[in-house]
């Protein structure tokens, strides 16, 4: 810790002094920093922890299914009802194997993200299988100790609830308490620690899986294709695969999808890797290899596929924007949230241990995640946002006010993001962060398409192509708010370096430092009122339901 402190103020003493020469020199040594710092988890494999590996196997026997099935492995709108809902189960079990992609490379908020959501979308599965619903008044974790125990032999000892509360303190910027340590996450959480965590969410997202593995078990249970064996391995616990070891070459898949990577000729590799292996799954009938031969390729391929999935993404808005289109400027979008992140880190670690200085590094964390799940083009980046979001209000109301902050400190997990904008003085925000909220949670009562209505119309500068901008605009206006919060932080220490931070990143200077600010409180303002309609259970579920009832049994053997 005293080697930490001693670096951090080292560099925040070595930018002020570059601060004072030319601003915008301070860019280089952030971005360089937050690169070593994702680099340096690349060499420890124990970040995904063994279980996961062994998961693969599992995950190849329903590849093989859905195979026989038909079951698309790339996005496309699918024709009928039945080709949506075999596209939701490959998304299943595409969801696990992302989660160990953000586990594998130490982006922990965004595989913890992806795996509450991961619980909740398939707990909603198994409600609509058993009719079983919450009741008035029941908490969420209580709710699924109920729901679960219908696979109490399954289930054993555990207390699934409880595990997704862990998850769910964790992702509001809380500390939870494993294996006799106090743990939260954070840049420098040390690796024994990371990899504590990273069990939980194997543990967890597994448990979900098992439903996935259900569900593409009844799917295929009326098919001329059902065999005993493909049955049998379906309903096989997965510490009953055999463990597989990946090979060491996978570490290439390291980088975050940016438009340099994707369009590298290393992903053009990566993205043959993941071709191999679904020629693999389709000729498997007729020239058979078997199926755990080469099991952490079906890890893999999803790795691969997102590779593919965000070169279409690219290919879509270059057709979209035209000569607007530039990866030059969404490199220097990243280099901005890069800089945000670490400058916040360096100023909770120079500030000493406190609540204002953990709700900092949660926020840096988090905003990482967040970034990386955007540059994926996927909704879960949203659940990343909340979290930077709420522990900004919660460090600018440790600034600015002490005694409400450590009242709604002391109240722990029933102090809501709300209460924290409230405090905070951005209670203005209320329906932008309820928005975040609905996409932060996959339940019965959640309102996804008013809530994608609210953020694609309460841009600023709204133009025709709104929709498709909506989570990179929330991207920034949360990152622009913990660059505010982290400039405030640097003012009394760190005069120069507050000015050319304000300067470089906020276009901003100490006349107007609040200004755009002000102006993003006062327009979210306009949508306080903003009418989020019924629940998912009353609106779109019936549909949903009537394909999620499919899911069959898990029972271990």
């Amino acid at each position: 810790m005293d080697d930490q402190l001693t670096a951090a103020r080292k560099l925040l003493t070595q930018l002020e002094a570059m601060a004072s020469a030319e601003p915008v020199s301070i860019v280089g040594p952030l971005q360089l920093v937050a690169e070593l710092r994702a680099a340096d988890h690349v060499p420890h494999e124990e970040l995904l922890p063994e279980r996961a590996w062994q998961t693969a196997g599992a995950i190849a026997a329903a590849d093989d299914v859905l195979e026989a099935l038909g079951a698309p492995w790339h996005w496309a709108p699918p024709a009928t009802e039945e080709e949506a809902w075999l596209r939701e189960l490959r998304g299943g079990l595409d969801t696990f194997s992302r989660i160990c992609w953000y586990l594998r490379f130490g982006y922990t908020f965004g595989a913890i993200a992806l795996t509450r959501q991961f619980i909740e979308r398939w707990s909603y599965n198994l409600s609509s299988t058993r009719d079983i619903w919450p009741e008035d008044g029941e908490e969420y974790d209580s709710f699924l100790r109920r729901l679960w125990s219908v696979y109490r032999a399954m289930v054993g000892g555990r207390d699934f609830g409880q595990e997704w509360a862990d998850l769910s303190e964790l992702l509001h910027g809380r500390s939870i308490t494993r294996g006799g340590h106090t743990l939260a996450v954070r840049f420098d959480l040390e690796v024994a620690d990371r990899v504590e965590l990273h069990a939980l969410v194997v543990d967890a997202a597994e448990m979900a899986l098992r439903q996935v593995r259900g569900a593409i078990d009844t799917a295929h249970a009326g098919t001329t294709a059902v065999t005993p064996m493909s049955h049998g391995s379906l309903q096989l616990r997965v510490e009953k695969f055999p463990p597989t070891t990946p090979p060491d070459f996978l570490t290439v898949i390291a980088p975050p999808l940016d438009h340099t990577f994707v369009s590298s000729e290393l992903a053009d590799t990566i993205s043959g890797w993941g071709a191999t292996y679904r020629r693999i799954v389709a000729n498997r009938a007729k020239d058979p290899v078997g199926v755990l031969t080469f099991a952490w390729m079906a890890i893999e391929e999803r790795w691969a596929r997102a590779v593919d999935e965000a070169k279409r993404s690219f290919a879509d808005e270059e057709r979209m924007l035209g000569e607007a289109f530039s990866p030059l400027r969404l490199e220097a979008i990243v280099a901005f949230y890069r800089c945000i992140a670490e400058t916040a880190e360096l100023v909770a670690v120079v500030s000493g241990s406190s609540p204002r200085t953990d709700a900092l590094r949660a926020a840096a964390a988090a905003l990482e995640s967040a970034w990386v799940l955007w540059l994926q083009d996927v909704d879960e980046s949203l659940i990343c946002m909340r979290t930077v979001l709420e522990n900004t209000a919660r460090a600018r109301t440790h600034r600015r006010k002490p005694g409400r902050a450590a009242a709604l400190e002391e109240r722990g997990p029933v102090t809501s993001p709300h209460r924290w904008l409230e405090a905070a003085g951005w209670g203005r925000l209320s329906a932008f962060n309820r928005a975040l909220g609905e996409f932060s949670h996959m339940q019965a009562r959640s309102r996804h398409e008013a809530a994608r209505d609210l953020l694609t119309d309460i841009q600023r500068g709204h133009t025709e192509s709104a929709e498709h901008t909506a989570r990179a605009r929330a991207l920034e206006e949360v990152a622009t708010m913990l660059a505010h919060e982290t400039a405030a932080s640097l003012q009394e220490t760190y005069p120069q370096l507050a000015a050319a931070f304000r300067s470089v990143i906020l276009d901003a200077d100490d006349t107007n430092a609040d200004d755009d600010l002000d102006a993003w409180l006062n327009h979210g303002l306009q949508f306080r009122s903003f009418d989020f309609g019924p629940a998912l259970l009353e609106h779109t579920a019936q549909r949903r339901r009537t394909f999620d009832e499919t899911a069959s049994d898990m029972q271990p053997k």
